[in-house]
C-alpha cells in the first residue's frame, strides 16, 4: 500500500437562501467517499462565512489510501501469434497460452483534449503482462481514455515499456460515441466483451518480439485488495470451489466493504461467517468443506441469502456493527477481519460446503 498527497481542486457556490454546492473533477470512488464525507462541515462553514453569490476555488490536500494505482484496466484472453525475442521474458510464449494485461493508473488523470481526451499515469509498481505465468512487469507509460474523440470512444495504452524490453499495447475504439459519457476513468467502471469494439489491438510489440493477443474481455474497476487464504478449497456439487472475494474499500472510515461469494451451487442458501482469528477445521458438522476461521466467530444470518441462478451471494458489511457471538462491535483501522461463506449443497445428498476465506486489513 502507498499513501500518498495529491491536491484536489474544487469550487464551493454560495446561492442566495440556504443552498450551497460542492463540485469535485479527478476523483471519484474511495477517494471521493473521502471528501464528500466532510461536505456537510464545508459547506456548513462557507454559507455563513461567505455572501451570497460568492464563489470560492480551494485545493484540498487529501490522502488517497488506494491499494497501489487507483483504478483497474484489465483485459483477459490468449495468444492469438507468438514471434517473441529468444532472450524476452516470454521467449516460450506459444499460440493459446493465457494472457492477463493489467495497469493500474493514478487519478485524477491530464486532459489533453478537456472532455473528450485524458490522459493517466500507469503506476509501474502494480501493472503487469502475463503469459502462461510468466509475468513481466509494465515500468511506465500512460493510459487515455477517449470521449467522441473525434467521434469515437476508446481505451489506449502505446507501448508502454516492459522491464524485459519491448512494450506493451492496448487499444480499443468502438465508432458510435455512446460507450462513455467522459473521459474520467472512475465513473466509466465496466467490462465490454470484443463486439463492443469496432477496432482493437492487444499485445507485445518491438525489443524483438510481436505477440499478439486476442482479449474477448476489457473490464474498467477499482483495484482489488484482500489477501485470500485456506486453500485449496474442496469443490462444490458444481465441480469448482468456491471463491470469496472484497470489493469497495479496506478505509474503516468510509464503511464501504462489500464480500461475495462466487462458483457456489445455484440456488443454494449460504452465509457469510467472520472473525478476527483464522483457522483450519476439516469438515465441521459433517461438512464436505473445511472451515477457515477460529475463535469468536460471528455470522452474518440476518442475510441469508439464495446464491441465485448465477451462484453468487453478496453482503455489504456495516463495518460499526460487525457480527461477533456477544454482540456487534466496530471495526477500525489496523483490524484485520476474515470472512468465508458457508453454503448448502447436493453432493450428491444433503450437505454444506465452505468458499475460501478473505482477510481484511482495515486502514
Amino acid at each position: 500500500m502507498k499513501d500518498r498527497v495529491s491536491p484536489v481542486s474544487f469550487s464551493v457556490q454560495c446561492n442566495q437562501g440556504p443552498k450551497a454546492g460542492i463540485s469535485a473533477r479527478g476523483y471519484s470512488g474511495t477517494m471521493w467517499k473521502s471528501i464528500a464525507a466532510s461536505r456537510p462541515t464545508i459547506e456548513g462553514t462557507l454559507k455563513s462565512a461567505l455572501r451570497p453569490g460568492a464563489t470560492v476555488l480551494m485545493a484540498v490536500a487529501a490522502a488517497s489510501l488506494g491499494i497501489a494505482g487507483d483504478i483497474v484496466v484489465e483485459a483477459t484472453g490468449t495468444v492469438l501469434s507468438a514471434n517473441p525475442s529468444g532472450s524476452s521474458p516470454f521467449s516460450s510464449a506459444a499460440v493459446g497460452d493465457p494472457v492477463t494485461v493489467h495497469f493500474e493508473v493514478f487519478v485524477p488523470g491530464m486532459d489533453i483534449v478537456p472532455g473528450q481526451l485524458t490522459s493517466y499515469t500507469i503506476d509501474a509498481a502494480a501493472s503487469y503482462v502475463e503469459i502462461n505465468l510468466v509475468r513481466d512487469a509494465v515500468t511506465g507509460g500512460t493510459l487515455a481514455i477517449q470521449n467522441d474523440f473525434p467521434v469515437a470512444d476508446g481505451i489506449r495504452v502505446m507501448g508502454a515499456p516492459l522491464m524485459g524490453g519491448g512494450g506493451a499495447s492496448l487499444e480499443v475504439s468502438e465508432s458510435t460515441g455512446t460507450l462513455f459519457g467522459s473521459t474520467d476513468i472512475t465513473m466509466e467502471a465496466g467490462s465490454w466483451p470484443r463486439t463492443t469494439w469496432a477496432s482493437y489491438s492487444f499485445g507485445v510489440f518491438g525489443g524483438g518480439s510481436f505477440i499478439e493477443f486476442d482479449l474477448p474481455t476489457v473490464t474498467i474497476m477499482e483495484p482489488a485488495f484482500g489477501s485470500i487464504y485456506c486453500a485449496p478449497v474442496v469443490p462444490n456439487s458444481t465441480g469448482l470451489p468456491g471463491s470469496v472475494s472484497a470489493s469497495g474499500s479496506p478505509i474503516a472510515a468510509l464503511n464501504d466493504l462489500t464480500v461475495t461469494a462466487t462458483d457456489l451451487p445455484p440456488s443454494s442458501f449460504g452465509y457469510f461467517i467472520v472473525s478476527d482469528t483464522q483457522g483450519f477445521v476439516m469438515n465441521p458438522a459433517g461438512s464436505q468443506g473445511n472451515l477457515c476461521v477460529s475463535g469468536d466467530i460471528g455470522r452474518f444470518i440476518g442475510q441469508i441469502q439464495s446464491s441465485g441462478p448465477l451462484g453468487t451471494i453478496s453482503v455489504v458489511v456495516d463495518l460499526d456493527q460487525i457480527p461477533q457471538p456477544n454482540g456487534p462491535v466496530m471495526g477500525s483501522a489496523g483490524d484485520a477481519w476474515n470472512f468465508q461463506c458457508w453454503h448448502r449443497d447436493a453432493n450428491p445428498g444433503a450437505t454444506s460446503n465452505f468458499t475460501n476465506a478473505v482477510e481484511v486489513v482495515l486502514q
